[in-house]
């Protein structure tokens, strides 16, 4: 354990050479606005204008309150008048060094949950180490204020959690997990759902092992019950501050619904849009396959007006200015991917709600946004429920294929390498559900329940990008070596067995 702390400490240091001066923009600066205005100004709030500021609950608080008291813990090395003076240059660079926090955090869980599942020693040294090389070790980890990084550290710990509680089997234990889940409910806002599958996964695991009868409805009663009371104590004061604010125990408002509203303009593609979208949301594995087929996908299919999958654009395209020019309108008529198409009507609906002096207009824009995508949801549940593999066909390949090292090999051959080692690893956290269930194997339940739980969630209600599996990478990887590692022991164990009586034979 000592070693491992220190393996934990070097790595996180080591991981700080990816650290700049960047500007932190987009999703991390609306996490960095909340941290200034925490630290300054004692409130939780995204506004700009210190005079008028209100409360929020746009982002997760976890990661904004560990930032917030960072900053106040540490002095930046230039003076800081406002959030602007953080956001780039030295001061960004130092507002950022608290991702080592969180790589320490991810490294340790790492060996620490390949050890409890394994009782490797050696085994968690190997598995944290690739599990720092191949996922942490990441300029988009280690320079940015997203919270990938902590969700993903965060849920190393709770599958460790849930292993030891799998074992012990005490109240205490199940606490605990439940506690942790709430930290990763605060951190990535799906997981208070996600926890909800976990308390019900688990405990039907106690069914399975104790019977349906009352003891085994004791038992599930006795895992479900500890775990929701930790979640509530964890989550349940955010919420209620939350519902005190603003009306809503939601831990996060404002994004949820152009997340849901998306999606339900992706229910609405083509049966050709969706063809072409399992090839261009694979791996270049896919798109190899299907060159010369009528399933190929060129860069013209997605980037012409004229594109046959021109939708399902979201980078550059011939159409990209109009496209935003559509969305600061507030026209999705006007847009013709679907990804502006969902921007523009929450532009258009947020200048209605501002034109009526509504209090909190995106926020507002954001509920009827989630309402409408509801309505249409409702509409046609089986093309949902269709549609569903398909996202969680894009989030399965997550893993990243540029690594920041060099390597004797060519990019492609790199690139070819990773995403079958995506394919083995995602395939082995699969595996080893399912054959926790069917054996009545806890632990290996445990293990895998709540990174497939947020996997399957992302793909039922969001556009499933890879960058929301992200936290499960080095989960994926370490099911793939412990499933390994189990068909060595095997294999040296009947070994063993057959040689006596192999020699014996002779």
């Amino acid at each position: 354990m000592a070693l491992a702390l220190l393996m934990s400490s070097l790595l996180a240091w080591h991981s700080l050479r990816h650290v700049s001066g960047g500007h932190i923009a987009a999703d991390a600066r609306q996490n960095l606005t909340i941290a200034y205005n925490l630290e300054v100004h004692g409130i939780f709030s995204q506004g700009q204008d210190r005079h008028e500021l209100e409360p929020s609950n746009l982002r997760e608080p976890l990661p904004v309150w560990v930032v917030a008291a960072y900053l106040r813990a540490f002095d930046p090395p230039e003076a800081v008048s406002s959030v602007l003076d953080l956001a780039s240059g030295p001061n960004a660079a130092f507002v950022k060094q608290v991702n080592a926090l969180w790589m320490f955090m991810a490294v340790l869980g790492c060996w620490v949950l390949f050890h409890a599942l394994t009782s490797s020693p050696l085994g968690a040294f190997v598995a944290a180490g690739l599990a720092y090389v191949l996922m942490l070790d990441l300029p988009g980890m280690a320079d940015t204020l997203y919270t990938e990084l902590a969700a993903s550290a965060l849920l190393t710990w709770s599958a460790w959690s849930l292993i030891r509680a799998s074992r012990h089997g005490r109240a205490g234990d199940w606490w605990l997990a439940g506690a942790v889940l709430g930290l990763l409910a605060l951190t990535k806002g799906i997981f208070l759902h996600a926890s909800v599958i976990c308390m019900g996964v688990m405990a039907l695991v106690q069914l399975l092992r104790d019977g349906w009868g009352r003891t085994g409805w004791r038992a599930a009663l006795g895992v479900a019950v500890p775990m929701a009371i930790g979640l509530a104590i964890v989550v349940g004061p955010w919420m209620l501050r939350n519902w005190v604010q603003f009306g809503s125990p939601h831990i996060t408002e404002g994004r949820g619904g152009w997340v849901l509203y998306k999606r339900s303009l992706l229910n609405r593609m083509t049966d050709e849009e969706f063809h072409g979208a399992m090839v261009l949301y694979g791996p270049s594995l896919v798109l190899d396959l299907a060159r010369g087929t009528r399933w190929e996908v060129t860069r013209e299919d997605v980037t012409l007006r004229t594109g046959r999958y021109r939708r399902l654009n979201i980078g550059g395209s011939e159409f990209q200015q109009s496209d935003l020019e559509a969305q600061r309108a507030g026209r999705p008529d006007l847009a013709v991917t679907y990804y502006r198409q969902t921007s523009a009507r929450l532009v258009q609906l947020r200048k209605e709600h501002m034109k009526r002096g509504t209090p909190l207009a995106s926020v507002a824009a954001d509920h009827d946004l989630q309402k409408m995508a509801v309505a249409q949801l409702k509409q046609d549940v089986g093309r949902h429920l269709m549609l569903t593999p398909l996202m969680a066909w894009r989030g399965f390949w997550s893993f990243p294929t540029r690594l920041p090292y060099q390597l004797p090999m060519r990019q492609a051959t790199l690139t070819r390498q990773i995403e079958w080692l995506n394919l083995v690893a995602g395939v082995s956290l699969i595996l080893m559900f399912v054959l926790g269930l069917w054996r009545r194997n806890a632990t290996w339940v445990a293990y895998s329940v709540a990174p497939l739980s947020m996997m399957g969630l992302y793909a039922l209600v969001s556009q499933g990008l890879p960058r929301f599996s992200m936290p499960a990478n080095p989960l994926m990887l370490m099911a793939f070596l412990a499933l390994a590692l189990a068909a060595w022991r095997h294999c040296v164990s009947s070994r063993t067995r057959l040689l006596p009586i192999l020699t014996k034979t002779t």
